[in-house]
């Protein structure tokens, strides 16, 4: 009779296979071998919840800045408008990168990608102060393009609420729900 000699997949010996371990020299590689494959596949962390969190108070906090959608004068079903995308998060919690348009204007204008130039000339005429940012973030953009960004998620609420502070007095319906140290997550 020939037998067969394999390698146990976690420590490496040479053993005889048999019906029940068939990879494994013992029960005890094979417990192993599945902790550390769990170990391995496990997720990470999400920061979903903080995101949702953030954007919300950003969203917030850039409506009551303008009270108004800054293309038609609207005041209701206000949205805000992101001038570079959302998905560069650099810029996605930048106040001088977003402003308010009504819902119409915001699906029309903005997401509508028939009217690129005019997009751009409309910030360029009527609201000049984000024209500049929108140059010089574009162009730290570019530069850092393969750089990788990495927001400080524990305390990104804390420094949005800070930005704004800088920017302009905390609007009086946030000051009460939200303390700059007490944000729950």
């Amino acid at each position: 009779m020939i037998t067969k000699v394999f390698k146990c997949k976690n420590c490496r010996r040479e053993f005889i296979k048999t019906q029940t371990l068939r990879k494994y020299c013992s029960s005890t590689c094979f417990t192993e071998s599945s902790k550390k494959a769990a170990k391995k596949n496990r997720r990470k962390k999400s920061n979903t919840p903080i995101k949702n969190r953030c954007d919300t108070l950003f969203a917030k906090l850039v409506r009551e800045r303008d009270s108004r959608c800054l293309r038609c004068g609207k005041i209701e079903n206000l949205q805000c408008n992101h001038i570079i995308s959302r998905r560069e998060l650099r810029f996605r919690w930048t106040f001088n990168n977003a402003y308010t348009l009504c819902a119409g204007c915001h699906l029309y204008w903005w997401h509508d990608q028939k009217y690129p130039d005019q997009n751009i000339s409309f910030l360029k005429e009527r609201l000049p102060g984000f024209y500049e940012a929108y140059l010089a973030n574009k162009n730290i953009a570019l530069l850092n393009a393969q750089a990788l960004f990495k927001p400080d998620w524990d305390n990104l609420p804390n420094i949005i609420l800070l930005e704004h502070t800088n920017l302009k007095q905390l609007p009086s319906s946030l000051s009460d729900d939200m303390n700059l140290k007490n944000i729950d997550l």
